[in-house]
């Protein structure tokens, strides 16, 4: 009766480890300047808000620097909307990849038109 505990026990920390990854990058203009404080509106494909709304859909900003960074996302597909300040959605990215332990950079991807 005792082993069938112990090896609950031990099997614990595995289920409950998360499955996490991470995704960063520099927003910047046309002229390659970084836009502060714009929104990064993130949303997990393939699922619907719940009543609270949090569970796949995050919100981030960008620093003085244009930069974001957040490596908790659970493993997935995403789409990101970049808004800025003014409240105008000023790219659309229709589906990056987060994959567990890896940070993924989108500098590529962030060139926004004002």
């Amino acid at each position: 009766m005792i082993v069938p505990l112990v090896l609950g026990a031990l099997a614990l920390p595995t289920f409950a480890k998360k499955e996490t990854g991470g995704l960063e990058g520099t927003v910047v203009d046309q002229d390659g300047t970084p836009l502060k404080g714009a929104a990064i509106d993130v949303n997990r494909i393939g699922y619907e808000l719940g009543p609270l709304g949090s569970a796949y859909r995050f919100l981030l900003r960008t620093d003085k620097r244009g930069h974001f960074l957040y490596s908790h996302f659970p493993a997935g597909a995403y789409s990101l909307k970049i808004v800025g300040q003014d409240g105008r959605i000023l790219k659309e990215i229709p589906e990056v990849r987060v994959e567990v332990g890896k940070v993924q950079n989108l500098d590529s991807e962030l060139h926004v038109v004002m």
